[in-house]
């Protein structure tokens, strides 16, 4: 009988301590996302939220996009061309899940901020990684001024 409880407590103590180390896969995340774009023309430029962040030189490109809190608008531009517009969405990201899997509702509210914990907050705030960009290839269509 009480070599039965030291298995269970143990195994109970290894497990606390797996989800521990591993329960917090988002925070080690990479954090961005490869998005593939595809366009009519080419010498498009891209803006990120107002902010210039790259040019299409060809007709495609696969564009690294880091993981942020709040919404995130693709502008595409071109001279002579009428701009287009990306608000790019979100899914739980594969982390997400690994964190559930192995700390179950600890792992999972570390990424989702919801235990009010330092480390949730932590991960919540500061990485965003919870969420990946989904889908992760557009295709725009730059239409010609009239």
């Amino acid at each position: 009988m009480r070599k039965g409880k030291i298995v269970l407590w143990s195994g109970i103590v290894l497990l606390c301590m797996f989800s521990q180390l591993f329960g917090f896969a988002t925070l080690f995340a990479n954090g961005g996302d490869n998005i593939e774009f595809t366009t009519n023309v080419s010498g498009v430029t891209v803006y990120k939220n107002g902010r210039p962040f790259t040019v299409i030189n060809e007709t495609n490109k696969a564009i690294k996009i880091q993981r942020e809190k709040g919404e995130v608008v693709l502008t595409f531009r071109k001279d002579g061309y009428e701009d287009n517009y990306v608000a790019l969405e979100r899914s739980i990201a594969g982390a997400f899940w690994l964190n559930f899997i192995v700390g179950a509702i600890w792992g999972a509210s570390s990424d989702l901020g919801t235990t009010g914990t330092a480390s949730s907050l932590l991960d919540s705030a500061f990485t965003g990684n919870s969420m990946e960009y989904s889908p992760n290839s557009y295709y725009v269509q730059m239409v010609k001024k009239s």
